[in-house]
């Protein structure tokens, strides 16, 4: 039996050789630590280093689609379709080293025969100086001065003759030490420019190239992993479905340039990079169609691949926008104003007299609901190609018929006789006549010794049209009588009837419109001139200084033949959401003024212009119509040219729903004008449709 001293020993023993255990132990896991952290800190240390610095999380836009339009039947008529784009990405640039991952990308493409481009205002082969001939648009001018402006070289002597410049940029970029007498450099400048001056940044990707084809997108994807920063991302290209119909009603897209930046990304929130509505309906719409992006977090490993995605803010696409346009009805009007030209231009050639409509080429036409301001046919030669506008856009600008601007709504034309509806509506409406008050036209009109204005029957016939009401006075036109008329009402009546009408007022369309001249006391004293007793008979036939715009005679004529109200005019009937159906905005008439006129006035005025369809000055057209109408047609005298001609007009006679204003310039004959209105009627009646059921 052991003593208990020997015990206590044993146990001395067996806690020593514990202790000793344990270290040994603790000692071979703080050796593993320490061998383990050897091998990440020093012999793996650029493996795990890259991947720690790659292998991150960071946030990237979600791209949403634009809004649809169509038209007030569901026809589409601008879409989208997918477009793939080139472009540097911030967030997968291999350490924020610009130019080794370009000059990789530009090495790549020139293997390849791929095309790159940029907009570095130096000339493309050495010496690269200053090009004095590069061709600068408004945006690339804009980009170069806020360059100027914002490195403060405006004092700074960079673009003489030498290379001054481009030697600057090549400090700029870092690239001095490099062959800077080299194509692929003087590239990549142009390239590290282009990016700078675009806002290229965390949020916004600088595209290289755009609308890739498969053979480029195949390539550079089987690529992308050795080229850090370069992505393709898809893009929505905007589609027009009738290439020119309506394009100066559709309007187009483009990138936001420096005006835009306040409004759209400091008010809007929008980004740099983004594409917005630049004309029409595009940028009348644009808060509706534009929708809005989401934002995405991502996590890339150090090959540039993503690893996984998480949506932090969803995005939501745009609106649908329905518009008020009848697009066959749009197309009926644009090919029959197209035939009109022709048909004048080519009769006026064939005759060798001057200004016989040989210089005929532009027109326009709008149809408006009577009783709503809808615009259901908005109609403007010559127009354009949508969906080639960006390759055409040199031949537009330098075509002297001025393709790019509407005239429905920011041409003015002096109104002709079509203005004699609003005389009779002021007259009627003061009590200086009635419809029974007969006037003898004797040809002249002799009430001032020195202005004697003739009547266009003296002038043509030889004669007056002797005596004549207020229904016959607007069948045959006749000036004698509404000069009688406007002396004995004077100018203050005829334009306070006339303004409340819509004539030299906006029609309050969502497009660019011109306010036209509305001839007056008012108009003169505004030009340092003054007006004198014949120019109150001048206006009165629509002559003097008035001139409107066609979308004004619309809504002027619309007012005569509802009873007075004048309603704002609209291209927008609705706003849907595409996904839902449902309705985010549904447009409603807005009345702008009224003048009241009395159902019997109205019926009148209606009257004498059914008369004019049938028996005056547009029956030649209308011969034998099924439908019953009415019309004014008009003449505007040009001084160096053929006259252009107009009609206006309204259907169905006896409760008017469409009121049409057509314009020629330069048509010679106003025959040209109705018949462009015809075709408008006999769609609107279906009269091609019961001929082709024959």
């Amino acid at each position: 039996m052991l003593k208990k001293k020997d015990n206590r020993s044993l146990n001395k023993s067996i806690d020593l050789l514990r202790i000793v255990i344990m270290s040994v132990l603790f000692g071979a896991v703080i050796l593993l630590f320490v061998f383990k952290l050897a091998v990440l800190q020093i012999i793996e240390h650029d493996s795990y280093s890259s991947e720690a610095v790659l292998k991150t999380y960071k946030t990237r836009p979600i791209e949403m689609s634009r809004g649809h339009i169509y038209d007030r039947n569901g026809v589409l008529l601008v879409s989208n379709e997918k477009m793939y784009n080139v472009a540097v990405q911030y967030s997968t640039l291999d350490g924020l080293d610009y130019n080794t991952s370009l000059l990789k990308f530009i090495d790549f493409c020139d293997k390849h025969s791929i095309e790159l481009s940029e907009n570095l205002p130096v000339s493309k082969n050495a010496p690269y100086v200053f090009d004095e001939d590069y061709i600068f648009d408004e945006t690339k001018e804009k980009l170069l001065n806020e360059f100027i402006e914002i490195n403060l070289l405006s004092d700074e002597p960079l673009f003489g003759g030498d290379e001054a410049f481009y030697n600057y940029l090549c400090k700029r970029y870092g690239v001095e030490d490099m062959d800077t007498s080299s194509a692929r450099i003087r590239l990549l400048v142009g390239i590290r420019y282009d990016m700078e001056t675009h806002s290229f940044g965390y949020f916004d990707n600088y595209v290289l190239i755009s609308d890739v084809d498969e053979r480029v997108r195949t390539l550079i994807t089987e690529n992308l992993y050795s080229m850090h920063g370069i992505v393709i991302v898809t893009e929505d290209k905007r589609y027009y479905n009738k290439n020119s119909l309506a394009s100066h009603v559709l309007g187009r897209i483009g990138k936001l340039d420096s005006s835009d930046v306040e409004y759209y990304v400091n008010e809007k929130g929008y980004s740099y990079d983004e594409t917005v509505g630049r004309e029409g309906a595009e940028k009348a719409f644009e808060e509706y169609l534009h929708g809005y992006n989401g934002i995405e977090r991502i996590e890339i490993d150090k090959n540039n691949n993503i690893v996984s995605s998480e949506v932090l803010k969803e995005g939501k696409n745009g609106y649908s926008v329905n518009l008020t346009i009848d697009s066959e009805m749009q197309r009926i009007a644009e090919e029959a104003l197209a035939e009109q030209i022709d048909t004048a231009r080519r009769i006026g050639l064939s005759d060798y007299v001057s200004y016989n409509g040989e210089d005929c080429n532009a027109g326009s036409v709008v149809v408006m609901g009577a009783k709503t301001g809808e615009v259901l046919a908005c109609a403007s030669l010559p127009n354009y190609n949508l969906n080639t506008f960006s390759l055409d856009i040199d031949l537009l600008n330098s075509n002297e018929a001025r393709p790019l601007v509407n005239r429905a709504t920011l041409g003015i034309y002096p109104p002709g006789s079509t203005f004699k509806i609003a005389t009779a509506v002021a007259a009627l409406s003061e009590g200086v006549i009635t419809p029974n008050t007969i006037i003898n036209d004797t040809g002249r009109y002799t009430a001032y010794e020195d202005y004697q204005p003739a009547c266009w029957s003296l002038t043509k016939r030889g004669y007056g049209h002797g005596w004549v009401d207020l229904r016959a006075a607007i069948e045959q036109s006749c000036n004698y009588y509404f000069y009688k008329v406007a002396d004995d009402m004077g100018i203050d009546a005829l334009t306070k009837y006339a303004s409340l009408l819509g004539l030299g007022q906006k029609t309050g369309i969502e497009l660019p419109e011109s306010e036209g001249i509305l001839a007056g006391p008012e108009y003169r004293d505004s030009k340092g001139l003054l007006w004198n007793p014949g120019d109150t008979l001048q206006a009165a036939i629509g002559q003097s200084d008035n001139a409107f715009t066609p979308i004004q005679l619309c809504s002027y004529m619309s007012a005569v033949v509802n009873g007075g109200k004048r309603y704002k005019a609209t291209l927008l009937s609705s706003v849907v959401d595409f996904y839902t159906g449902e309705t985010v905005f549904k447009n409603k008439p807005v009345v702008l003024s009224e003048v009241g006129i009395p159902s019997d006035t109205a019926e009148i005025l209606k009257g004498a212009m059914k008369s004019v369809v049938d028996e005056g000055t547009a029956s030649s057209v209308f011969l034998n119509y099924d439908y019953e109408i009415g019309g004014k047609t008009g003449t505007a005298q040009v001084s160096s040219g053929s006259d252009t001609v107009l009609f206006v007009g309204f259907a169905p006679y006896d409760d008017p729903e469409i009121v049409v204003s057509v314009v020629v310039e330069h048509g010679d004959q106003s025959s040209r004008a109705t018949l462009v209105a015809k075709a408008i009627f006999d769609y609107y009646f279906g009269v091609n449709e019961k001929v082709d059921g024959e």
